[in-house]
């Protein structure tokens, strides 16, 4: 397969050449040709780009064992879709000090519009490839997903196993009886 090549002079990371491709090697061994100005936002790239000391036009397969291919299209997809974009910046609040969400276009809502497996394994693709702002988007997300639910809630979403049993749930419920459950 192959994504975007010819896109001007945008480079996100240290001295990445803007055009060009690289081939990609994904968990299942399936390879892709990257362009490199999408594939210059994930840091992991770049920094093996640079550590090699590779030029234009230089013939090397990048390997990432720990990304499926269907997660590395998504990747793709949120790299074509923010070439140029700046790296997200955390801000909070001076009064609260909470910290501000960050505001999601229609197509990032979209994007992450996925069921709660596959944003967890886009997170971890996207700590992997160090892209920050695919990581704090996805951590948004799936904070707001979270948000505002019951442990049961959370567990049911997670399919996570209860690992208390009734009595020690009571006995949490009665030392903390000041608390709404």
């Amino acid at each position: 397969m192959s994504f975007g090549c010819e896109v001007a002079t945008f480079s996100t990371a240290m001295d990445v050449p803007a055009s060009g491709q690289v081939t990609v090697k994904t968990q299942g061994g399936e390879l892709y040709q990257v362009g490199l100005a999408i594939i210059s936002q994930c840091k992991t790239f770049s920094q093996m780009y640079e550590d090699l000391n590779l030029a234009a036009g230089d013939h090397f397969e990048f390997p990432i064992p720990a990304v499926t291919s269907k997660v590395f299209e998504k990747v793709l997809q949120w790299c074509e879709n923010h070439i140029g974009a700046p790296e997200p910046v955390i801000q909070e609040d001076p009064a609260t000090r909470e910290r501000i969400w960050f505001q999601l276009t229609d197509d990032e809502k979209a994007f992450f519009n996925v069921p709660v497996e596959q944003l967890g394994e886009l997170m971890a693709a996207a700590n992997y490839l160090d892209m920050k702002s695919l990581y704090l988007f996805g951590c948004q997300t799936f904070a707001a997903l979270l948000k505002d639910k019951t442990p049961e809630q959370i567990r049911e979403l997670l399919e996570l196993k209860d690992d208390m049993t009734e009595e020690e749930k009571d006995a949490i419920r009665k030392k903390n009886v000041w608390c709404q459950y």
